[in-house]
């Protein structure tokens, strides 16, 4: 019998049994392992350790996780479904509540998991913007307040057109991470965001400020697949995962190991590996 986590949900913040909750949602990670031939995938912490699930933790009450799921089964049956089919290349418009609940409930939690574990590098005035940050969303999450979710700068950035992606294909469907990072001068306020990227796509929620290069993806528009330039501080950001930390990652694997992954994936994904190429 599984035990019992008592404590306060995040989002209702009522002290009560805690379920054991994705901090992203499994339908990305169900994604992953339906291209994997053994039904498992590996993460950069532990690349020779295959998994079946992506990382959980007592975090959101029954009750909370129920208005969570709503979302994201919208989500998958009227967007990911036949977008992830098309291998990432069908466009789809993302001018409703629904969708935009889902990107900013994928941000706040990536966000408040991301402090409870310690942000480092921050002055004591950003700490305090982002504890109000986090409320802001906490509240307009729980109480389903989609005009002031409106009013929060979203983005969702087809990743399979991406020049960033054409030496490291494989990492537009085998990759679910998150992250959040400030950036200017300490105190400026320039712009500051979580970016959680899954399966064929990058999601962008601004704590403050915003991005104008991401313009066309912005939550409420037609998303279209395309190659665009993308703002300095989001590659900074990818460079950080997978240039330093998946590149850290695949030095501990075998070549073995690399090499029957990197065949599999690409081969689902349609792209010729090396040796099969034909002079």
């Amino acid at each position: 019998m599984a035990s019992k986590h008592i404590g306060i949900c995040r989002l209702c913040k009522r002290e009560c049994q805690l379920k054991e909750s994705h901090i992203v949602p499994k339908l990305f990670y169900n994604l992953i392992k339906k291209n994997s031939p053994s039904g498992r995938f590996r993460t950069s912490n532990n690349p020779n350790i295959p998994y079946q699930d992506g990382e959980k933790l007592p975090f959101l009450c029954g009750e909370c996780e129920e208005k969570f799921s709503k979302y994201e089964t919208y989500f998958s049956q009227n967007i990911y479904q036949s977008f992830s089919h098309s291998y990432g290349i069908k466009e789809f418009e993302s001018k409703s509540n629904e969708i935009s609940y889902f990107a900013l409930s994928i941000a706040w939690r990536t966000l408040k998991y991301l402090m409870e574990k310690g942000i480092k590098n921050l002055s004591k005035k950003e700490y305090a913007q982002i504890d109000i940050v986090l409320e802001k969303w906490r509240n307009a999450l729980f109480h389903e307040n989609f005009n002031d979710i409106s009013m929060i700068k979203q983005y969702i950035v087809p990743t399979t057109y991406l020049n960033y992606f054409s030496d490291m294909p494989t990492r537009i469907i085998s990759n679910v991470c998150g992250d959040f990072k400030v950036y200017g001068k300490e105190d400026e306020f320039c712009a500051a965001y979580t970016t959680v990227q899954v399966p064929y796509l990058i999601f962008v929620s601004m704590a403050w400020g915003e991005e104008v290069l991401l313009h066309n993806y912005e939550v409420g528009k037609k998303i279209i697949p395309n190659d665009i330039e993308l703002p300095e501080t989001l590659v900074w950001q990818l460079n950080l995962l997978h240039k330093q930390k998946f590149e850290e990652a695949n030095q501990a694997m075998s070549d073995e190991q690399r090499a029957k992954i990197t065949h599999m994936i690409c081969k689902n994904l349609g792209i010729v590996v090396p040796e099969e190429r034909h002079e």
